[in-house]
């Protein structure tokens, strides 16, 4: 990337986040939204408990904390929710607004414009973690006091290869020109294949060798092995070995994909429709 290129990053970041912050009631719903499926997770591990334990879920997992488990789960998932929505939206806003045309037009790459809009969500996403992790905390006592730095060595690349799986998801967005349809279905289907709120090896066979091909699969496991003692489906350092390959392998995809199926709308003459 050239430096005209961060300065762009940089603008789009800047109008996304003061856009945010315009509308301070929806920002906070936004970032107290979690409290909402905590709160009866919390209540659904003690249904399940026995004497505070759930000897089931321990057994096939390695680990009682039903609460920790499918929270550490659903934070990984914010974020692939986070990043499909955002790509995809961002294209979809600009189609109905008219001025996807006018973005396109200028000089600027347009996978810039998806990463500078997709880059708030993952920051709000972190914010959203903060505000989970804090209220689980003092609601539920929950805490991660090891292997937090270890765990973050996983989740960043971890997130930046989904920037390349959105970016390659754009494309078919700009292609198909649906955008609701899509992020629903790309990322129920992604959360679920993934295991975020169970193991992956309680899917269906054929539904569990798919979910194994998933890089999301393996950190989501890692970050659980590393904070709360589940058993790993492999080693922790070949989890991080495919999240790291996976980085690098769906970035160079993503923007190969979009600029290809960018080419595509061009010649179609679609670019303006909806």
């Amino acid at each position: 990337m050239q430096a005209q290129d961060w300065y762009v990053l940089w603008a789009i970041v800047r109008k996304e986040w003061r856009i945010f912050l315009r509308y301070p009631l929806n920002a906070l719903l936004r970032i107290a939204d979690p409290l909402i499926w905590l709160t009866p997770v919390y209540f659904m591990s003690l249904s399940f408990s026995v004497n505070g334990r759930a000897p089931g879920f321990e057994a096939f997992t390695g680990t009682h904390n039903f609460l920790a488990f499918i929270l550490l789960g659903n934070i990984v998932g914010s974020y692939i929710s986070a990043v499909l929505w955002n790509m995809g939206f961002s294209l979809k806003q600009e189609m109905e607004q008219g001025t996807l045309e006018s973005l396109w037009l200028t000089p600027n790459s347009p996978w810039l414009h998806l990463i500078g809009r997709s880059t708030v969500s993952v920051l709000v996403t972190g914010l959203n973690t903060l505000g989970v992790w804090l209220a689980a905390y003092l609601l539920f006592g929950f805490e991660i006091t090891s292997a937090l730095g270890p765990a973050l060595l996983v989740l960043i690349p971890m997130v930046i290869a989904l920037y390349g799986f959105g970016i390659a998801y754009a494309g078919i967005v700009l292609y198909l020109r649906d955008a609701v349809t899509l992020s629903d279905i790309g990322t129920y289907t992604l959360q679920i294949l993934s295991g975020i709120n169970f193991p992956v090896t309680a899917l269906p066979r054929p539904l569990m060798i798919v979910g194994l091909t998933l890089p999301m699969t393996y950190a989501i496991d890692a970050i659980r092995a590393l904070l709360i003692g589940t058993t790993p489906l492999v080693a922790i350092e070949v989890s991080l070995a495919i999240v790291l390959i996976s980085m690098f392998v769906f970035l160079i995809l993503g923007r190969v994909v979009f600029e290809r199926i960018d080419t595509r709308v061009r010649k179609m003459g679609t670019l303006s429709t909806h």
